[in-house]
């Protein structure tokens, strides 16, 4: 700061000039250090095992599945999964209702097409484990804080299950049991230290 010499004061120009530059400075290095501490951590992961469950009749078809991660205003933020039949199939892609409304949104707002970059077949009936690294669709590490964890199934001739639950993540480990029903079975998530 700038003394005036005759009077041994600082000028209030120079003062509100370095005191400005000083606090825009702290605030954004501050903001960005928050946020770097903010993150979930890098050694954590959140893994969900299901099961998909024939019913035992001639007519089974495959389920559509989508498994997803949704931020607490339930804007989706990470598609783990998307098991349907490309080409003649996506027609009946709406039929996993809240996945695909979601991925309208994130459409209209980035572009792109995740049903054509992270889809994969349908799958037979089965135990099925997923693991979340704490990234978002684009990479990026998400804060802290509370996510739905979304498994949506739908299946020509059968049933509808969306399971969608409230969980708060954070730097301590835990684990929980999300009820399923009959062709879909209980999900168990465990948000644990990396393998």
């Amino acid at each position: 700061m700038e003394i005036n010499s005759k009077s041994r004061y600082i000028s209030r120009r120079s003062f509100i000039k370095k005191t400005s530059a000083a606090l825009l400075a702290l605030s954004f290095g501050g903001k960005s250090l928050l946020a770097q501490s903010s993150t979930l951590p890098e050694n954590m992961e959140m893994a969900l095992d299901f099961s998909v469950i024939a019913p035992g009749n001639s007519r089974y078809r495959n389920p559509y599945v989508a498994v997803w991660v949704e931020d607490a205003e339930g804007q989706a933020v990470k598609t783990l999964a998307l098991w349907f039949q490309q080409g003649k199939g996506q027609r009946w892609l709406p039929d996993l209702v809240r996945w695909y409304r979601d991925e309208q949104k994130r459409k209209s707002v980035d572009g792109g097409d995740l049903a054509s970059t992270v889809s994969s077949p349908t799958r037979l009936p089965g135990s099925y484990s997923l693991v979340w690294d704490g990234l978002n669709d684009k990479g990026e590490a998400v804060p802290l804080g509370d996510y739905y964890v979304c498994v949506e199934m739908a299946r020509e001739h059968g049933p509808y299950y969306l399971i969608r639950e409230l969980v708060s993540l954070g730097n301590d480990a835990f684990s929980a049991t999300l009820a399923g029903g009959s062709e879909l079975g209980d999900v168990n998530l465990e948000y644990r230290s990396r393998a």
